[in-house]
C-alpha cells in the first residue's frame, strides 16, 4: 500500500506533499495495531488527495515581446502553408513504387507530413497571431491555402476538356486566385529598408537565372525532341488525322511553356534583384533561397508536362522527388526567415550541446 499512498502525496502541493506522505505511511504502518485495514488508509489518503481543494496557479499574461514572437510565428506558418498550396499546381503527380523501398518510404512520409503541415500551419497561425496587420495578412494565407482543395470541384463545375490542355484547366483559377492572396498578404506586412544592399541580392537572382537556364537546355536538347511521336497509335488511317492535331497542340503548349518558363526566370531574378536591395542580409538570402526553391518547382512541373507527352523522357529524379525537395527547402527557409524558427547550439555547465530552440 506505500505506493498507493506514495502516488497519492505527489498529487499534493509541494508545501504539504512531504508531511502528509510520513503521516499516512505511518498510519499504515501501525494500522494492524490500531484494529485497521491498511487499504483504508491507502483509501482514505486517495480519496483525501482527490478532494483537495487546490488553487488555481494565475495566469501570466504574455509580454509585448512573447506576443511579436507569437505573431511572427504565425505570420511564418501561414506564410509557409501558402507556398507550399500553391506548389501543388499542377496537381499531376508520377508518384510511383521503386526498386528502392526505404526511398519510398522517405518519399511516402514526407509527403504526408507536408500535408499534415499545409492542414495544421495556417489552423495554428489563426490561433496565436496578434495584432491587426498581422491577423489580416494571416487571414489572407490562410484563405490561400484553400487553392489545392477548390481545384477539383472548380474542374468538375466548369466544362472543359482534358486533352486540350492539363495545366490550364478552370480548376488553375484557384491557384491564380492565391498567387493573387500571397502577394496581398505580403504587401499587408512590407517593411522596406532605407539602406540597400546589392551583392546578396545579384547573387540570388544569377542562381535563380543558372536553375531556370539549366532546366531550359535539358528540357530542349534532352527531354524534348519534336521527331518523337507523342503517342503510340495504331496503323490505322482513321486515327491519324485526329493524332496530328492531339500532336500539334501538345507542341505548341510545349512551346509556348518553354518561352514562359524563361521569361517567368527573368522575372523571378529581376524581383529577387529589386525586394531583395530593401531587405536585411539575412531576409535577402532566405529570399533568393527561396526563389531558387521556386525554380525547383517550376522546372519539375515544366518537366512533367513533357513527361505527359513524351513517356520516360524526363529522368524521374527531376519529376516529384525535385518537388518534394523544392517543397521542403522553402517551408523551411520561409519559417527560419519569417517565422523566427531556427536551430541554436546551446551549451550548458555540463557540456550538454545541440538543443533546439524556437524563437
Amino acid at each position: 500500500m506505500s505506493l498507493v499512498i506514495r502516488a497519492a502525496a505527489r498529487t499534493l502541493p509541494a508545501g504539504i506533499r512531504d508531511r502528509y506522505r510520513e503521516q499516512w505511511l505511518a498510519d499504515a504502518r501501525d494500522a494492524t495495531e490500531a484494529g485497521l485495514s491498511p487499504a483504508s488508509i491507502a483509501l482514505a489518503a486517495v480519496t483525501f488527495a482527490v478532494s483537495y481543494d487546490r488553487p488555481l496557479s494565475p495566469r501570466a499574461v504574455p509580454t509585448a515581446e512573447q506576443r511579436a514572437r507569437r505573431s511572427r510565428l504565425g505570420v511564418g506558418l501561414a506564410l509557409s502553408a501558402a507556398l507550399l498550396a500553391l506548389s501543388v499546381y499542377p496537381g499531376v503527380s508520377f508518384q510511383g513504387l521503386t526498386s528502392l523501398p526505404v526511398w519510398d518510404f522517405i518519399r511516402f512520409f514526407a509527403g504526408m507530413m507536408l500535408l499534415a503541415y499545409g492542414v495544421l500551419a495556417p489552423l495554428v497561425a489563426l490561433f496565436i497571431v496578434t495584432g491587426v496587420r498581422e491577423r489580416a495578412a494571416v487571414v489572407l494565407l490562410a484563405l490561400a491555402c484553400t487553392a489545392p482543395i477548390l481545384y477539383g470541384p472548380i474542374n468538375s463545375a466548369l466544362p472543359w476538356q482534358w486533352s486540350a490542355n492539363t495545366y490550364a484547366t478552370p480548376g488553375s483559377l484557384a491557384f491564380a486566385g492565391a498567387a493573387v492572396l500571397i502577394v496581398v498578404g505580403c504587401s499587408v506586412l512590407w517593411k522596406p529598408r532605407a539602406k540597400r544592399i546589392a551583392r546578396i541580392p545579384l547573387i540570388g537572382a544569377l542562381a535563380v537565372l543558372l536553375v531556370s537556364g539549366l532546366g531550359l537546355v535539358y528540357a530542349n536538347s534532352v527531354a524534348w525532341s519534336e521527331e518523337v511521336p507523342l503517342a503510340v497509335v495504331a496503323a490505322d488511317p482513321a486515327f491519324w488525322a485526329e493524332w496530328q492535331q492531339m500532336r500539334a497542340a501538345h507542341e505548341a503548349t510545349v512551346a509556348a511553356t518553354l518561352v514562359g518558363w524563361a521569361i517567368a526566370g527573368v522575372v523571378l531574378a529581376v524581383l529577387v534583384v529589386v525586394i531583395g536591395r530593401r531587405m536585411t542580409e539575412r531576409g535577402a538570402t532566405a529570399l533568393g533561397l527561396a526563389a531558387v526553391a521556386i525554380s525547383l518547382l517550376g522546372a519539375s512541373g515544366v518537366f512533367g508536362l513533357l513527361e505527359l507527352g513524351i513517356s520516360d523522357s524526363v529522368l524521374p529524379v527531376l519529376l516529384d522527388p525535385l518537388r518534394l525537395v523544392a517543397q521542403v527547402v522553402l517551408v523551411a527557409v520561409t519559417l527560419v526567415a519569417v517565422g523566427g524558427v531556427r536551430l541554436a547550439r546551446v551549451r550548458h555547465r555540463h557540456d550538454v550541446e545541440g538543443a533546439v530552440e524556437l524563437l
